[in-house]
């Protein structure tokens, strides 16, 4: 197993990924040290779930994760808030870089899984494996896929490859083998009942058809292109696959495959209980590392004393207070996404976060202080470890509710239109997160532009912060679209005009001491909006006892303004008016007249406003890093918009 392992750690160098210096050195890969590791099913199965090591990178929800129209960086003038405005530069490099080793290292095992498992005689648990290395080799593409467009196909263990500097392939080719790939293991995989897959930290067939559902749309969907025999940038374009007919199929296998999950009747969407929402109920459980095997299908293994990550620690709203450690903010959300929401959905105040931890109080915060709240720490059910820093919580990869709306969406394209299941499926979303309302969710559109844009409006409230929107409004070609509406809508709210000429310009929140205890009660800071600024009767009326205490907060200035620190200060919160980051964000305001009658900067100035470096036809799709990929490898191309 040793001498595999050095095998691997290096041969993945010639890929691009570090220096090859010393290849000569490089410890020998035999027929023997497979038949090693793969002598029987328990050996086999211990390599097939390190297989799994490499499922999820930082990078794809701390800098990828960013600039979808919700979730934005935090940080200013630092490689994450590039990133999240698409200012990519392959020589600094301002793209990323670990995804592309870590995806491959995973190719690479599951390569060597997939050979290893041949030698083994045929069984239920040996097909079970091979379904798991195949699915998990497939979860690897898309990423890189969805990230750098066309990558280096390998599809055998690199020992066996004819060069270790491999050129990129059409991603169609890779497409099709891994759909290929997919339809195979559900053939392979047992249902998450039957008991053999006793956690959704594998991938059971009911994973898999979600998995199978997702990589066929994203086949199917548009993607930047360009000639890969010229490189020329003036062949850079969106676009589908030429074969029409072949995205049809791709649709109708994703459509199958999520009627095959449907139809077996084994999931479904956690509903309301004891007073909260099925919605929080999910991310609570989640918080408190257990599992809702129902709805969430595949979730990424990191709670553990040895497999942490920071997940949780980057994806709150700040804490500095005992017993959750400190954690700084990161990303945030914008308020156009958090005023898109209808108050009455039961999403918005699980996905954001009115309120910011400070010395043991939550407090409200202002248009730019809106934080994620699907992960925060003071709902998990024990301390994630001494430092408070890495945060041990699994990441959902795949939930039904996804399911759902990749469904609708699928029926709706091969049908002209919605079919009684597109709908059933669509509205099955939005009755949960209107707590089984039905007088709330709408009508459901009929004509398929319209339906097509609500499973886009829909699948942003419901997925927020869960870091897959930005590449679905690639495969949807809506990208482009969808920034330049969402940076004039957050002009228009600064100036307070068009849509938001109505949006409140004060909120009274109530003073809230926080629980200081794990799975913590808190959900939002209880308010109530005004159009004007709010006097001392108001503010008394809104008491519902005599320690009562509410503070107004003037939500298109900075948090750290004179206002906003006197009305915290008088309100008894004098020490609690810092909002843990190191960030500057504290200290803009969102409103145009509060900035001296210009829209701030970091909103809408050329050199460091929303999605200031993004350019169609060039930045949907990232460059490779030219420091650690093109470098160390001679035969791959680079993106031809950075050349």
């Amino acid at each position: 197993m040793k001498t595999i392992i050095k095998y691997l750690a290096v041969a993945v160098l010639g890929l691009g990924c570090a220096s090859c210096e010393d290849w000569l050195d490089m410890p020998s890969y035999s027929a023997t040290d497979s038949e090693t590791v793969f002598k029987d099913e328990l050996s086999a199965e211990m390599f097939v779930l390190g297989c799994y090591q490499q499922a999820w990178s930082e990078e794809l929800w701390y800098q990828f994760g960013g600039g979808d129209t919700a979730v934005q960086s935090y940080e200013r003038a630092n490689s994450k808030m590039f990133v999240s405005n698409y200012a990519y530069d392959p020589n600094a490099p301002v793209t990323l870089t670990s995804i592309y080793t870590a995806s491959y290292m995973g190719i690479e095992y599951c390569n060597m899984a997939l050979e290893g498992l041949d030698n083994l005689p045929e069984s239920a648990k040996r097909n079970q494996l091979r379904g798991e290395a195949l699915a998990l080799r497939a979860h690897y593409y898309l990423n890189m896929i969805r990230i750098y467009g066309d990558v280096p196909a390998i599809f055998e263990p690199l020992a066996k490859q004819p060069t270790f500097y491999p050129e990129r392939s059409s991603r169609d080719l890779i497409y099709d083998r891994i759909v290929s790939d997919l339809q195979e293991a559900t053939n392979l995989l047992p249902w998450y009942s039957e008991g053999a897959i006793s956690t959704p930290e594998r991938i059971s067939k009911n994973a898999v058809y979600g998995l199978l559902a997702r990589v066929a749309l994203y086949a199917g969907g548009y993607s930047l292109r360009w000639n890969l025999e010229t490189n020329d940038p003036g062949s850079l374009r969106m676009a589908r696959r030429a074969d029409e007919g072949r995205v049809r199929e791709l649709y109708q296998i994703a459509s199958n495959a999520c009627e095959a999950l449907v139809s077996k009747g084994e999931n479904g969407l956690v509903q309301a209980k004891d007073g909260k929402s099925g919605f929080e109920i999910v991310f609570r459980t989640l918080c408190e590392r257990s599992y809702t095997p129902e709805e969430i299908l595949w979730e990424f293994a990191q709670a553990g004393t040895s497999t942490n990550g920071r997940f949780g620690a980057y994806n709150q709203p700040g804490t500095d207070t005992a017993p959750y450690g400190s954690a700084k903010i990161m990303q945030f959300l914008l308020p156009t996404f958090y005023l898109s929401y209808d108050p009455a959905d039961s999403r918005r105040d699980v996905t954001c976060t009115n309120y910011t931890m400070t010395q043991s109080h939550n407090v409200g915060t202002t248009w730019n202080g809106i934080f994620i709240g699907k992960f925060r720490s003071p709902w998990y059910n024990e301390a994630p470890d001494k430092q408070g820093k890495r945060q041990s919580l699994n990441i959902p990869l795949l939930r039904y509710s996804d399911v759902l709306l990749m469904y609708a969406e699928a029926q709706n394209y091969l049908n002209g239109g919605p079919t009684a299941a597109a709908k059933s499926a669509y509205e099955t979303v939005r009755l949960r997160a209107f707590r089984g309302d039905r007088s709330k969710i709408g009508t459901t559109p009929t004509s398929q532009e319209e339906f097509f844009e609500a499973i886009v409006r829909e699948r942003r409230w419901e997925m927020a912060g869960e870091f897959w929107f930005k590449s679905d409004l690639t495969r949807w070609n809506l990208l482009g679209r969808e920034l330049t509406n969402t940076k004039q809508a957050m002009v228009d709210l600064s100036q307070k005009s068009g849509a938001y000429a109505s949006v409140p310009t004060y909120r009274a929140y109530q003073v809230t001491k926080d629980a200081c205890a794990w799975k913590n009660p808190i959900l939002a800071v209880k308010y109530k909006d005004f159009d004007h600024e709010p006097t001392d009767a108001e503010l008394e009326a809104l008491k519902e006892n005599d320690k009562d205490v509410w503070y107004p907060v003037a939500m298109f200035q900075a948090f750290k303004s004179d206002y906003n620190t006197a009305a915290r200060t008088k309100a008894g919160l004098a020490t609690k008016t810092a909002i843990k980051t190191d960030s500057a964000m504290p200290g803009f305001p969102t409103g145009a007249a509060e900035n001296g009658g210009s829209v701030p900067a970091w909103i809408n100035s050329p050199s460091e406003g929303l999605f200031y470096g993004f350019q169609e036809n060039r930045a949907e799709a990232l460059p490779f890093s030219n420091t650690s990929i093109t470098n160390e490898n001679p035969n791959i191309s680079q993106h031809p918009g950075y050349l």
